[in-house]
């Protein structure tokens, strides 16, 4: 049962998997570790967060009761990381509990990316580097994942752009080899034709995910091409702030200016996060910026639009000099010569 379904999830055969699972459960087929988990991605697709944690948590209980404890640990993992992304809890309490995990479980790989996943300071990305030197040999593509993340945090743009370029070219269809590229090379090397390259071929990929999507669409307009853009981000599994902003600089793009602003603000509204809402915030207001000076659009005129509709860059949060996510910013804005707020 469990590699059937497995082979349904890897097949992208969602309708018939959530019907396998519908008849198993009308059956009172007892589930296993592994059907649930199956069943936890296919509820996660369908945005059904609370229940694919339920099932999560179903899976760890019958872990722990089968001795296999780094499972356990692993599930729990899982439903930390999702607590997170759905602003349930903090990310400082996600990474206290990844990180301890990891350091009971230091043999797991599925941790070791969790803690990837709920880093973001510069400060973070010593805690990283063993974990991929621990996974270099067996595992060459967890690594590079590893090590693109490290060079990442720790703002190393140099060497970020060639972790990720290298990881790609060994591994052209791993979806996160994909994403990680679009998101580094055209903010750290103003390389957006590369960036463009890369997005159509994740735009082939058979199971698109919303990053994946989101960034595709941002390179693509970034390279002149909005019309792609727009209609890659119309095949976007689920919907969130940052799909509804790069919509946005779509609009902005092809010349209607009302309509972008109205979906920047549409975005900013849709931050409801408390710990992350400054800083995404924030994000989403300089993407806006750097984006319409990229395109070239970032004139007067414009510039009392954003003012006026309140999406100007206001402040940063006090502790940016930490999170890359700023600081690529910076380094793309001192790249094209452009000023950085509040200098």
């Amino acid at each position: 049962m469990q590699v059937h379904l497995e082979t349904l999830a890897s097949a992208g055969e969602w309708d018939i998997l959530e019907s396998e699972i519908g008849q198993a459960e009308e059956k009172r087929i007892a589930p296993s570790v592994g059907t649930l988990i199956v069943k936890a991605r296919l509820l996660l697709r369908k945005g059904r967060h609370g229940e694919a944690t339920f099932a999560l948590r179903q899976a760890e209980g019958i872990a722990h009761e089968a001795g296999q404890e780094q499972l356990g640990m692993e599930l729990k993992g899982n439903q930390v990381v999702l607590a997170f992304a759905g602003g349930r809890l903090s990310r400082t309490k996600a990474r206290a509990q990844i990180l301890e995990a990891v350091q009971t479980c230091p043999d797991s790989l599925a941790l070791g990316d969790m803690l990837a996943t709920v880093s973001s300071l510069r400060s973070e990305a010593a805690d990283l580097a063993p974990v991929a030197t621990r996974w270099a040999q067996s595992h060459e593509s967890f690594a590079f994942s590893i090590r693109a993340r490290t060079s990442f945090l720790a703002s190393d743009w140099e060497r970020s752009s060639m972790e990720v370029r290298e990881w790609l070219a060994a591994h052209p269809s791993d979806a996160d080899a994909l994403v990680s590229y679009l998101s580094v090379v055209g903010h750290v090397d103003n390389d957006w034709e590369s960036a463009a390259r890369v997005a159509r071929m994740a735009a082939s990929s058979k199971e698109l995910s919303a990053s994946m999507v989101n960034q595709a669409a941002y390179s693509l307009v970034l390279a002149g091409a909005p019309l792609e853009a727009r209609g890659l981000l119309l095949r976007a599994p689920s919907w969130n702030f940052r799909l509804e902003a790069t919509q946005g600089l779509v609009a902005l793009s092809l010349g209607h200016v009302r309509g972008g602003l109205e979906l920047y603000a549409s975005a900013a509204r849709m931050i409801t996060a408390p710990e992350e809402r400054e800083e995404q915030d924030g994000l989403l207001r300089l993407h806006l910026r750097l984006g319409l000076l990229s395109l070239g659009l970032w004139g007067a005129e414009l510039q009392r639009e954003v003012k006026q509709r309140r999406l100007d860059v206001k402040h940063l949060p006090r502790d940016w000099r930490d999170k890359s996510s700023f600081l690529v910013l910076e380094h793309r804005a001192r790249l094209n010569g452009w000023p950085w707020p509040f200098e």
